[in-house]
């Protein structure tokens, strides 16, 4: 056990550094997870206390042994294998405790997928995405914000390599719900309080839908000349079309914000929804202000470019500077790395309880492997005699077999009952998978008992190479 111990220490030192890979240093706490004493002295507890525990048991059968039978001709053939009970029954929880672990990681992983494959509402690939903010006291009343931005954008766009520039109070997936009011439909009496909707709101620039790769679905984006003076303008998500004006064509209509006054925002275009949060969570109504009209001191601007957009971040940085160099670019960085990071927990947890329900599997099949083995090996002067009086080899061989495999359908029905609800625990993980999916089921139970198959045919096709005349001579 002390020797289990400590290399289990070495593995969990090689882990540690695959850690930091997997979760892309995005994961909250992970610096703090090393070596320290206190997990030293956690390893060597347990280590000891398992070396106690599992030998209490034959220690205190060990003086019950009755020495004058156990002696007798033939004793450890035939009477001998009733000391398996208790390795049985480990095995069978070892198999019941692999399932569980294999089951949960695979609805995990089908959950993974399943979001990988989530429309995003927007192209990621090819965007620069950083965030800006104006010193408060060089932008204000006196100097419009969106004057700083307007002339970013035009040295941003003549940089060689950009296809489009825009900016954004919040970018896609790590932007969020917020900030968010209660809006109604022009024409339509205030709701109540409990039919009260949300708006989620985004101020944009008129380019920000072209270089996110949001398409246009019906009306115009904003321009340039929609300035503070005019009309107040919004651009809606299709969800909010839908659910500010089912039926009903929304453009040229008025989105009302019941403030004190009343402000109306009147609709000139409508977009596809995007996914502002969690990619596990749904898109929200939203409504897009223009930056024109509403001025917003920090803000992201986000460049699609032909080629990598990271080979464009000194030359961003120096346009910046060029219009404003005592605006600092923070947080420069891709947008696919964004997206990516986003899953990284999901990502983690995958791969982390993957490895486990692994582990777990070698270990049961270790178990049942090691249990007929010894069966084996204390039956091998019965398995001679049956061998002699007639029995063929491949009789011998399924007897073994259907030990075994009856020891994991013990534990397979064992660990499917304790699944289904052990699996509930992680229904808020899980992302268009059900905690009880028959295929994952079916696809784990299969994979576990073909590997229960393949340990329990190495001692069985051991048992069937058994020479009688040799058994027969010990006797």
């Amino acid at each position: 056990a002390l020797m289990g111990g400590v290399l289990g220490l070495g593995v969990a030192f090689g882990a540690l550094k695959a850690l930091a890979s997997l979760g892309a240093g995005s994961l909250p706490g992970q610096a703090a997870v090393e070596l320290d004493g206190t997990a030293l002295i956690f390893a060597a507890i347990v280590s000891v206390a398992t070396g106690i525990l599992f030998g209490l048991a034959p220690a205190i059968m060990a003086p019950q042994l009755r020495v004058v039978e156990a002696l007798k001709e033939g004793y450890r053939g035939v009477h001998g294998a009733g000391g398996l009970g208790t390795q049985q029954r480990l095995v069978v929880g070892q198999v019941a405790l692999s399932l569980i672990l294999l089951i949960a990681s695979g609805l995990l992983m089908k959950s993974f997928m399943r979001l990988q494959q989530e429309e995003l509402g927007f192209q990621p690939q090819g965007v620069l995405t950083a965030s800006l903010r104006l010193p408060q006291v060089s932008y204000g009343e006196d100097r419009h914000p969106y004057l700083f931005y307007q002339g970013a954008l035009e040295r941003v766009n003549a940089l060689p390599g950009v296809d489009a520039a825009g900016v954004v109070t919040a970018l896609p997936v790590v932007g969020g719900f917020g900030p968010w009011n209660y809006a109604h439909a022009e024409g339509r009496p205030p709701p109540t309080q409990a039919d009260r909707r949300g708006l989620v709101r985004r101020v944009v620039s008129p380019d920000y839908f072209e270089t996110m790769g949001i398409p246009l679905l019906r009306g115009r984006t904003f321009q340039n000349s929609d300035g503070v003076d005019g009309p107040r303008l919004a651009i809606i998500s299709r969800r909010t079309a839908d659910e500010f004006f089912p039926g009903e064509d929304p453009i040229g209509r008025s989105v009302v914000y019941p403030w004190n006054p009343p402000v109306h925002f009147e609709v000139i275009g409508i977009v596809g929804d995007v996914r502002l949060g969690p990619l596990q969570m749904d898109t929200r109504p939203t409504i897009y202000w223009s930056a024109t009209q509403s001025g917003r001191l920090s803000m992201s601007m986000v460049v699609r470019t032909a080629g990598d957009p990271s080979a464009l971040t000194s030359a961003f940085r120096s346009a910046i500077g060029e219009v404003d160099p005592n605006v600092p670019v923070q947080s420069i960085q891709p947008m696919t790395a964004i997206v990516s990071a986003s899953l990284a927990q999901n990502r983690f947890r995958t791969i982390l309880l993957g490895a486990f329900a692994v582990v777990a599997v070698l270990l049961a099949a270790l178990g049942l492997y090691g249990v007929l083995a010894q069966m084996v090996a204390r039956r091998t002067q019965e398995i001679g005699v049956r061998m002699a009086l007639g029995a063929d080899r491949s009789s011998i061989l399924g007897w073994v077999v259907r030990r075994g495999m009856v020891l994991a359908a013990v534990g397979l029905a064992i660990g499917a009952l304790g699944a289904a609800l052990v699996t509930q625990a992680i229904r808020g993980m899980l992302f268009g998978v059900q905690p009880i999916d028959v295929v994952t089921y079916g696809v784990t139970v299969t994979v576990l008992g073909l590997v229960a198959l393949a340990a329990a045919l190495i001692p069985a096709w051991r048992a069937s190479r058994v020479d009688p005349v040799e058994c027969l001579r010990s006797e």
